[in-house]
């Protein structure tokens, strides 16, 4: 009786993860990294993160994505300054020769982007996090790749958050809504491993290593993004 009613012991996190795919626990990991990063990258060094406590963080990051790539209709809508954009750059250096196949071409791009997109980056933070030395002496591979991606969740939630109102920018304040895209994830970025994730007993060998870790980071998007766009257009 008491091993049938341990079986069926489910609660709300359990019906959450049924009706969102991402649980209440996944909810609370992202809610501590940004109250209190050092939590998470403590609980990041333990094999089950303390007790099931928090949401592995390469799964956090990945459904956050996949959230992006869910809501693409929204801020790649046909008025959205990224169509628009993408539209004026092919008519101005003579890629199509109307209006109309601008368009159809543009939609394409577009289309393909969002789906290369998301697995060039986890792909790309992946190898970065293998390789990105500023956690501590003694730390394996596989933990560099938990604490770099834990690092990497505020940016991820915020890219999702800034992309909402990419719909309502005109193409003129484009340029200057995507650098103030790049300034606040990068400043994430930069605080989030400073408050509890990189090693160094000084401040400003912490300091230099969440440096590193930021524009790690900053260039995994851009060279992401080159990917997403320039792909559709070599198999086009």
């Amino acid at each position: 009786m008491s091993e049938s009613r341990s079986k069926t012991n489910l609660g709300m996190d359990d019906l959450s993860e049924d009706m969102f795919g991402l649980s209440l626990r996944g909810l609370r990991t992202m809610w501590t990294v940004f109250a209190s990063p050092k939590k998470i990258f403590e609980a990041a060094r333990s094999p089950d993160w303390q007790s099931y406590r928090f949401t592995p963080s390469l799964r956090v990051v990945f459904s956050i994505l996949a959230v992006i790539t869910g809501l693409r209709f929204i801020w790649i809508g046909p008025d959205s300054a990224l169509v628009q954009s993408t539209l004026l750059h092919l008519l101005e250096t003579g890629a199509v020769s109307t209006e109309e196949e601008a368009r159809a071409v543009t939609k394409t791009i577009l289309d393909r982007y969002i789906l290369i997109f998301p697995f060039a980056m986890m792909l790309i933070h992946f190898l970065a996090g293998t390789v990105l030395h500023i956690w501590g002496k003694g730390t394996s591979a596989v933990l560099r790749i938990r604490l770099y991606f834990t690092a990497v969740i505020p940016n991820t939630l915020l890219s999702l958050l800034l992309l909402m109102p990419l719909s309502t920018i005109s193409i003129e304040e484009y340029s200057k809504y995507s650098l103030l895209v790049v300034l606040v994830t990068f400043s994430a970025d930069l605080i989030t491993a400073l408050r509890g994730g990189v090693a160094g007993k000084a401040i400003w060998v912490r300091i230099g290593k969440a440096l590193l870790f930021a524009i790690t980071s900053l260039a995994v998007a851009i060279i992401s993004n080159v990917i997403g766009f320039n792909l559709p257009v070599v198999f086009a």
